[in-house]
């Protein structure tokens, strides 16, 4: 038994070290979920918001919509509860999903992000 060990100490200390890695990141990112969500969420650019601004092609109107937004960065675990605030289809576009439009109080990795009208103008909406 202890020449199997010597000739396989590499394998019998490997093996655990990445099964402990393998599931510690299951915990924290499936479990926990405990990592950053970025996305577009609805911003008003007749409020003080600089939104930035883009636009899509709509086929059942055969036309442009331009939309403004902001970028929410927020920990999953939080997007999650509150995009269960606004029904039970988890495909939900966070743009329809008021909720998650904004930081709430005890969010404190939540960042909300407008548009920079000194890097580049053309993308913001005023």
């Amino acid at each position: 038994m202890l020449n199997i060990l010597k000739k396989y100490i590499l394998l019998f200390t490997l093996v655990p070290l990445l099964l402990l890695a393998v599931s510690s990141s299951y915990y924290r990112f499936m479990v926990t979920k405990d990592f950053l969500v970025s996305y577009e969420a609805f911003c008003d650019p007749i409020t003080t918001e600089n939104c930035y601004v883009s636009s899509y092609y709509d086929e059942s109107c055969d036309c442009e919509v331009i939309y403004e937004y902001k970028y929410i960065e927020k920990k999953a675990n939080h997007y999650k509860e509150q995009m269960t605030l606004c029904g039970s289809d988890t495909q939900l576009d966070p743009m329809e999903c008021e909720a998650v439009n904004f930081c709430a109080d005890y969010e404190a990795d939540c960042t909300v992000t407008y548009c920079d009208t000194t890097e580049d103008p053309s993308l913001c909406a005023r």
